[in-house]
């Protein structure tokens, strides 16, 4: 059994003979010592963070198990949100990333798969599995999803690869009032938001955008 140091090393040292070259090719950057790719964007940035689960109790002879996430960040988004709620960023997830969600949500669920590590031969095998997987289903969704617009088009046809939680609604309204769509946004805070005590807890979202309104920007 290897220690946490030693699985993180053997994975970093797989990622980079095997994602490395695909990810490279699609812009995405990964410091040696990091699980994580990122990729700039014009109106910020995407991230596919390969964590690991050191020793998982529920599978007691693996070494680990990886967990890759989806990340995505529009900075000008997440201000506007952040403001949309007064700054109590809790009821956005936090409001570091725009959206955040395991890779199996992308995959249809009779794709899944789940990646453990039993010895250093299981590490390549799941890493030649993992690669399948994103060339299959994720690195088309990135490429997809490049920008604030891209979200909001997203949102409009409810693509079912996003979980669509309170806190994604709230950023695809600032996503709107970002491309001066106030209507829309305002119609997203209603269908999502409208109920009496879900409008209670986001009122000051519902009066951010009634203030632009009548301010007319």
């Amino acid at each position: 059994m290897k220690t946490k140091r030693e699985m993180q090393n053997m994975i970093c040292k797989s990622l980079g003979s095997h994602l490395d070259p695909v990810f490279k090719q699609l812009g995405f950057t990964r410091e040696m010592n990091s699980v994580e790719y990122i990729r700039k964007l014009v109106d910020g940035e995407q991230r596919v963070c390969i964590f690991s689960e050191h020793k998982p109790n529920y599978e007691p002879l693996a070494w680990a198990r990886l967990y890759p996430q989806i990340r995505l960040s529009f900075p000008a988004v997440n201000r506007i949100a952040s403001d949309l709620v007064g700054g109590q960023t809790a009821l956005i997830g936090g409001g570091d990333w725009t959206f955040s969600q395991p890779i199996d949500l992308v995959i249809p669920k009779q794709h899944h798969k789940c990646w453990f590590i039993y010895d250093e031969h299981s590490v390549e095998s799941c890493m030649q599995s993992l690669l399948q997987s994103l060339q299959t289903w994720i690195l088309s969704f990135l490429n997809e999803y490049t920008s604030i617009e891209s979200l909001t088009i997203a949102y409009a046809n409810k693509d079912p690869r996003f979980v669509w939680s309170r806190a994604l609604c709230m950023f695809v309204t600032a996503a709107l009032i970002h491309g001066g769509q106030l209507k829309k946004a305002a119609e997203v805070l209603e269908t999502k938001f409208g109920r009496p005590g879900v409008r209670l807890q986001y009122g000051m979202a519902f009066d951010y955008v009634t203030n632009l309104e009548s301010s007319g920007k």
